[in-house]
């Protein structure tokens, strides 16, 4: 039985589609994300498995994973103003998900380091739904995967940054699988 109650996607090739890995990569029919989410944590495919959980969560979920993950980094290695702003910015978003806070992430984000991960957070954040254009104008929405990509390069980054790439990844799955689990309020409390 699959205890991934979080994703609602019955295929791994769904979310494979919206990963665009290549062909060579694609998943058999059939197969459930937690089987191909598994199989690459075998093979010590991080990076892989990390990415396709961010995309197979729902937006919300796969950011306020990526902010909780950046958020434990951060105190054990504090970023510059910018960053920590950029961070502090998608927080409150996730605290209170309304489209004021979601432009405050972008605007952080606009200040921040250009490949910081608090950046690339306060991307995923504004991506993450709500029109990408001026308030004052019609709406143009993202593409639905961007969110989940752009939590998944931040959470990457910060890991690359961390020092210890692997352990930072091993960390940031075990947190995102209780997410796939039970929701983002299976997380303990921060």
């Amino acid at each position: 039985m699959d205890d991934w109650t979080n994703i609602r996607w019955t295929e791994a090739g769904q979310i494979a589609d919206l990963m665009e890995l290549p062909r060579e990569e694609v998943p058999e029919p059939d197969m459930v994300p937690r089987a191909f989410y598994l199989a690459a944590r075998r093979r010590d495919d991080l990076e892989t498995a990390l990415s396709f959980l961010a995309h197979a969560l729902p937006r919300y979920d796969a950011v306020a994973w990526a902010a909780r993950v950046l958020e434990r980094l951060a105190a054990a290695a504090p970023p510059d103003p910018s960053e920590r702003q950029a961070l502090d910015h998608a927080l409150r978003w996730i605290e209170d998900p309304s489209d004021e806070h979601r432009r405050a992430a972008f605007d952080a984000a606009e200040s921040a380091a250009a490949e910081s991960p608090e950046r690339l957070l306060a991307l995923a954040v504004f991506l993450a739904g709500g029109s990408l254009a001026p308030a004052d104008l019609p709406a143009v929405l993202p593409e639905a995967s961007l969110g989940g990509r752009f939590a998944a390069c931040a959470l990457i980054a910060a890991a690359h940054r961390s020092g210890d790439p692997n352990a930072a990844l091993a960390g940031a799955l075990d947190l995102g699988e209780k997410i796939a689990e039970g929701g983002v309020e299976a997380l303990p409390p921060r």
